[in-house]
């Protein structure tokens, strides 16, 4: 019975035993299996990201070689200008001797702007003088020292000579005088130092040309320096709308409309008169309400900026927005008027002149 019972339990624990054996090949079998899974999922999943990062780099390199091998993008070339030397001239001038070498004539009204390189043996005076006194001078000597000159420079040998005068329609000469002291030696010198170059006769070449005070002169004038193949720029200028004399009266004067072309498009309000005048450049509508309603025209001219008030002699410019639509230029009379006087007044634009695209 005893061995029955032994035989029983050893046969227990066999079983047990052989239970755990399994158990444990299960668990090691299924977990090392799932984590291996886990690793070969991580493992197949990363190379595919690092590869998609991969390829992103490789395009953003990609484009910025593309964007370096662009062009890069330069402004359009524009025709340039400057001042441009001209042929060299040269002169010999005798002690004292005077010289007009270059005359310069304004188209109209303008401004004139010389530019002379000289170079000479001897100190010389070099001025810009009216055209109209230097041929006075000419005839008659005793001028010569009476001339009014703009621009001097006295006691050169060298000089890059510039001077730039105001608008107007005279037309300049510039004079160049040797400093050397003139003595009378020749009965023909009887008269003074030599005149030569414009308006005058030739000079004499008898001086020795060891002696004389010789003179390179070179002109410049403004001209196209690059891209002269190229069309000239629009070329602007203020141009007349309206130029007139008027007779003052209590009514309001008004002139226009005048209609922009485009943003900031300016006006320029030139007025003389004796009487003080309020002066203003408004819509239209408003020049309406100032015709009407005379006495609110202060009230009504607060509705614009452009306006000045007790004007008799004043040049004022505005600028005009195409979104205030037509403008007037209206004028009021400041006190009673009981004189009959009369005005100036010139309203002016700006516009192309010339070389316009449109």
């Amino acid at each position: 019975m005893r061995s029955l019972s032994l035989h029983v339990l050893l046969m227990s624990v066999a079983c047990l035993a052989a239970g755990q054996v399994s158990q444990n090949q299960v668990s090691q079998n299924q977990y090392p299996q799932g984590q291996a899974s886990q690793n070969q999922v991580q493992e197949n999943q990363a190379p595919r990201s690092q590869t998609q990062q991969d390829q992103n780099q490789g395009g953003q390199t990609q484009q910025d070689e593309n964007q370096g091998n662009q062009a890069p993008q330069y402004p359009p070339p524009k025709k340039t200008y400057g001042w441009v030397a001209q042929a060299t001239d040269t002169y010999r001038m005798g002690p004292g001797a005077y010289n007009g070498i270059a005359v310069f004539t304004p188209n109209g009204w303008e401004a004139l702007h010389i530019r002379l390189d000289i170079t000479a043996r001897e100190p010389v005076t070099v001025g810009v003088a009216s055209l109209q006194d230097w041929n006075n001078a000419i005839q008659d000597r005793e001028l010569l020292r009476k001339m009014d000159y703009s621009c001097l420079s006295a006691g050169v040998t060298r000089l890059s000579f510039s001077c730039d005068l105001a608008p107007s329609n005279v037309a300049r000469v510039v004079v160049v005088r040797d400093m050397r002291r003139w003595e009378h030696r020749h009965r023909d010198d009887m008269d003074g130092p030599t005149i030569s170059g414009v308006g005058a006769p030739l000079a004499r070449m008898a001086y020795n040309q060891f002696l004389a005070n010789e003179m390179d002169v070179t002109p410049y004038h403004w001209g196209c320096t690059s891209y002269c193949d190229l069309p000239d720029p629009p070329r602007y200028a203020w141009v007349d709308l309206r130029r007139e004399k008027f007779e003052i009266t209590p009514v309001m004067k008004s002139y226009g409309p005048f209609t922009p072309q485009k943003d900031d498009d300016k006006i320029r309000v030139y007025v003389k008169t004796p009487f003080p005048m309020t002066v203003a450049v408004v819509p239209s509508p408003l020049a309406d309400q100032l015709y009407a309603h005379k006495e609110q025209a202060r009230q009504i001219l607060s509705k614009t900026s452009c306006k000045q008030y007790g004007v008799q002699n004043s040049t004022f410019d505005c600028a005009l927005q195409m979104s205030d639509g037509p403008q007037q230029v209206v004028l009021l009379p400041d006190v009673d008027i009981n004189k009959k006087k009369k005005a100036h007044i010139e309203i002016s634009t700006v516009r192309c002149v010339a070389n316009c695209t449109q």
